[in-house]
């Protein structure tokens, strides 16, 4: 700037209570009529003294932090300065970053021995359940994925990232509405075939208790397990799981007559040079037999395993129901465990583990998680249609990360939003709704 030239605007301090975090309030009001807060006051073991911070207050700073995009624990306390929102809140005890820690390490071991998230998770499932209402059931997709570790007692996982590898399992319509109804957590270095079975038999019992059912499994090929396909057989569980590329299989696929093959086309109908066909094979010590549905695509020059490229799944969906074509852009779908997650991942950024002790860290990602089925209830039951598939990035960004001046007239606190007339208006009924709730 030119020393002649006066400077356009000045810079000074004001005593005016102001917030970037306007519509985020809405979801602290959310949490709180849902009665997931008491819940946890009541599972979690009570503070030491009568000066201590209850456990629902460090959950719901947690979920605040989590749904305002912070990375760090550190990042809790660009929370804890913001007058403006701690006056909107009305939660004078506001715990900071090194107590946040301290808790989590404090009760992270029995959160993760006596199945915290299953007592939490309990008191959100009737509430998707009645929001969602799908009278002929659900689907469970099952995935893992790789949470890395900058520090701390992580392990190496298949692809060399340092850190934790967590199995979850989410329950859907099977394209959207996502509620997480499992979460395991683990060291990297575990199998993602470990767990499958046991968190498809939680899934299955706790729908089972509410008078619903589990519908279909779809897994990746970490789930190709004689066990898995036998316990969906015995409950009358369809699934579709991608399959080994075996000699057994290789073999069943070879049998397949030239003259079965036919042109398979995508979901828009598009040929892309890939054939289908099927047969029936028993798995290893499987009891009944499943369909082996293979899709192929000729290779420009033959390889060690043939002149194809194969992609298998065996499936109990009776043909009846479903053709081969059919099926398998159903198990395609199953993709939507790796958005469901990335959706978590990257809306919540849980990215990264906040501490250096898997205890800890299991006990984040289960409030994580725990925030991720409050942040799409919210979305079901309190937002317009509009909203009912958005991320929640987008959810945060577009709605609810809004500027607004904090006014306290006539005993009545105001919260003056800085946003177009329609986004004022959502809000308001928004607000309407959640106060309904309650």
């Amino acid at each position: 700037m030119r020393k002649d030239k006066k400077p356009s605007f000045k810079i000074k301090a004001s005593n005016e209570l102001l917030t970037d975090r306007g519509g985020l309030a809405l979801f602290d009001e959310y949490v709180q009529s849902t009665g997931i807060l008491d819940r946890v006051d009541q599972v979690f073991p009570c503070p030491g003294s009568n000066r201590g911070i209850v456990a629902s207050s460090y959950f719901r700073v947690l979920g605040l932090h989590m749904f305002d995009g912070g990375r760090y624990l550190e990042e809790i306390r660009d929370l804890k300065d913001d007058k403006g929102f701690r006056k909107v809140l009305n939660l004078d005890r506001f715990p900071g970053p090194d107590a946040v820690g301290d808790w989590l390490r404090r009760h992270g071991k029995a959160a993760m021995e006596l199945d915290y998230f299953d007592h939490l998770m309990n008191k959100m499932l009737a509430k998707y359940l009645k929001a969602t209402r799908l009278t002929d059931g659900y689907i469970l997709d099952m995935d893992a994925s790789l949470i890395a570790s900058e520090k701390g007692d992580g392990t190496k996982g298949y692809d060399g990232t340092i850190g934790y590898n967590p199995m979850f399992g989410f329950i859907s319509d099977g394209t959207h509405k996502p509620f997480a109804l499992s979460v395991k957590f683990r060291q990297g270095y575990v199998s993602p075939q470990t767990d499958q079975l046991s968190g498809i038999k939680r899934s299955h019992e706790l729908l089972k208790s509410r008078g619903q059912k589990l519908k279909c499994v779809r897994i990746d090929s970490a789930g190709y397990m004689s066990d898995i396909v036998n316990y969906c057989d015995a409950e009358n569980i369809q699934y579709t799981i991608t399959a080994d590329h075996n000699s057994a299989v290789m073999e069943h696929v070879a049998s397949i007559p030239e003259t079965d093959w036919q042109t398979f086309y995508d979901r828009k109908g598009i040929d892309w040079g890939w054939e289908i066909a099927e047969t029936k094979y028993i798995m290893g010590t499987a009891k009944k037999t499943s369909r082996l549905i293979v899709k192929r695509q000729a290779l420009n020059q033959s390889n060690l395993f043939g002149a194809y490229k194969h992609y298998i799944i065996i499936s109990n969906i009776p043909k009846k129901e479903k053709t081969a074509q059919e099926v398998m852009h159903f198990h395609n779908g199953r993709g939507n465990a790796e958005k469901f997650i990335e959706d978590a991942k990257y809306g919540l950024n849980l990215k990264v583990a906040p501490t250096g002790q898997i205890h800890a860290n299991a006990l984040y990602y289960m409030i994580g998680m725990l925030v991720f089925n409050l942040v799409k209830l919210m979305q079901l039951t309190s937002l317009p249609e509009k909203w009912h598939h958005s991320m929640i990035s987008s959810v945060r960004h577009k709605l609810l990360r809004t500027v607004a001046r904090v006014v306290s007239r006539s005993r009545q606190l105001w919260l003056a939003i800085t946003a177009s007339v329609e986004k004022v208006l959502l809000l308001i009924e928004a607000r309407d709704v959640i106060c309904a709730l309650e």
